[in-house]
């Protein structure tokens, strides 16, 4: 972010965070053939303040060669000391109930969820390093 009119601040938690800043970097990571996406959200001197992790039915690329993803509604925050909180359960719910997804895609958010917690989310050493590396090459780009 080059120039931020105004610092947006996200309250999760009871913690007050600045998310959106001159200088600050979000970093999407969309891993293939998986069912989530990977935001880290990167201060001014390149630290990761939190990952915000979207479980997602689909991805790929519009017409017009922009990245897409089917959200379903359910995430994960992760902070670098180890926490991991569930978001947007509620929402998760509500669109099965209201049948705007199927049963199908309610599992498949709550699979991947577990899934990740008990794999890539479960050694915050290597997501740090993974999401390091990916910034860097993003700014030897960029």
């Amino acid at each position: 972010m080059d120039k931020v009119e105004e610092p947006i601040r996200w309250n999760f938690q009871n913690d007050n965070i600045l998310i959106g800043d001159d200088g600050m970097k979000w970093l999407a990571l969309l891993p293939d053939k998986e069912y989530y996406v990977i935001s880290a959200l990167i201060n001014q001197k390149d630290e990761i303040i939190l990952w915000y992790i979207d479980m997602i039915a689909d991805s790929g690329l519009d017409e017009d060669g922009i990245v897409y993803y089917d959200d379903l509604y359910l995430d994960l925050v992760v902070y670098p000391d180890g926490k991991i909180y569930m978001d947007d359960m509620d929402e998760l719910k509500e669109a099965f109930n209201q049948k705007d997804i199927s049963e199908e895609l309610f599992q498949l958010a709550l699979n991947t969820c577990e899934n990740l917690k008990l794999g890539l989310l479960a050694d915050k050493k290597q997501l740090m390093k993974v999401s390091k590396a990916c910034l860097q090459e993003m700014l030897r780009v960029i």
